[in-house]
């Protein structure tokens, strides 16, 4: 990877999340040696902080508030131009890392990127539907008020300042909120031919009409400018 492409930092919020996070730091630090890694915990007790200092170059606590805070707290901490936010049971591919260094290098209109996001584990169902939703952020980027989850995003850390970071006073759809703002000083891209693989695990957690539901509730609230204050699949933080 050429040292004179944009920096990069990765910002994972956790929360008892010591079977995923080994795998998923370890992988960061195997696909892209370069990056700065910071880990932002809740106040785990099941060693997920202990395997987090492995491999992360900075552990930062945060026992109080949303996952908005949390990843506003591990981008404080930042020094790469470009922070990614993944959740601890998701990986990015080796080329969404690639991708983002060579864009944000290249093109400083740029301020925004995200790419497929897909549980593992789906049947031939669930893939589909999930494919939808992705095609449904696909959309929402090509007509300039994009919505892109923040299990797996990318903006340029002075933009990101620069309209005052995730509102940390959603405790859901800060991702959206903050992908439409930021899309009005710069340009939010998506990747439809890169994928990010995450845990099933809020869908067998609610079952598919019930994760259905939760996520047209909060989508719906946003929509209509309500804050959700509550939501049951945040377990990132605490």
């Amino acid at each position: 990877m050429t040292h004179n492409l944009c920096s990069l930092s990765v910002v994972v919020p956790t929360f008892n999340e010591s079977l995923n996070i080994g795998k998923t730091l370890r992988y960061i630090r195997c696909i892209d040696p370069l990056v700065e890694l910071i880990v932002v915990d809740g106040g785990s007790t099941d060693g997920t902080i202990e395997i987090s200092k492995k491999y992360a170059d900075k552990v930062i606590m945060n026992k109080n508030g949303t996952i908005g805070k949390a990843r506003n707290l591990g981008a404080k901490y930042a020094k790469g131009e470009v922070i990614l936010f993944v959740d601890a049971d998701t990986l990015p591919h080796i080329e969404f890392f690639e991708k983002l260094r060579l864009i944000c290098s290249r093109d400083h209109k740029v301020v925004g990127a995200g790419c497929l996001i897909m549980p593992r584990g789906l049947n031939f169902f669930e893939n589909l539907f999930f494919y939808f939703l992705n095609f449904i952020v696909f959309l929402s980027v090509k007509v300039k008020r994009p919505s892109i989850a923040g299990s797996c995003v990318a903006y340029r850390r002075k933009e990101f300042w620069k309209i005052g970071g995730f509102d940390i006073e959603r405790a859901a759809s800060e991702d959206q909120d903050l992908s439409v703002r930021i899309s009005k000083i710069g340009e939010v891209v998506f990747f439809p031919r890169i994928v990010a693989y995450t845990s099933s695990r809020r869908l067998r957690q609610l079952g598919f009409f019930g994760l259905l539901l939760d996520w047209s509730k909060t989508t719906i609230n946003f929509l209509l400018g309500i804050k959700t204050k509550h939501y049951k699949l945040t377990h990132e933080t605490q």
